[in-house]
């Protein structure tokens, strides 16, 4: 199984003091690694580099049956605007509830000392 998905990142500060929200389309096979690297800044240049103190917020994910299939629906994704997105996102083909049970659009990172971090999932 792989997934594509789109993060709400919302800038935490901005000069005009609006915050500033941008969505990023990835995918993946595993969904909650990867979210758990968007949080944690690792894996992601873009994200890390140009966004580094902003909340990302996990608002869409579709189940695609192969890679090719992946990086194809988020090659499409990608060429929509903000607008076309936001339509996608309150879709039927949004899968977010099916992949992540209880999901309640927010997942919290505790840092463990030996463990590195542990993810909890706060049901809405």
């Amino acid at each position: 199984m792989h997934y594509v998905y789109i993060l709400d990142v919302i800038e935490r500060k901005v000069e005009s003091g609006n915050r500033r929200h941008l969505f990023y389309v990835g995918e993946t096979t595993n969904i909650l690694n990867r979210y758990g690297q968007h949080i944690r800044g690792i894996k992601s240049d873009f994200l890390r580099i140009y966004h580094p103190n902003s909340i990302k917020k996990l608002v869409y994910v579709e189940e695609l049956e192969n890679r090719n299939e992946g990086k194809k629906r988020k090659k499409e994704l990608k060429k929509l605007n903000r607008l076309q997105k936001k339509v996608v996102i309150h879709s039927d083909k949004n899968s977010l509830d099916k992949v992540i049970p209880n999901f309640g659009r927010t997942i919290i990172c505790l840092k463990d000392g030996s463990k590195g971090f542990i993810f909890g999932i706060l049901k809405k």
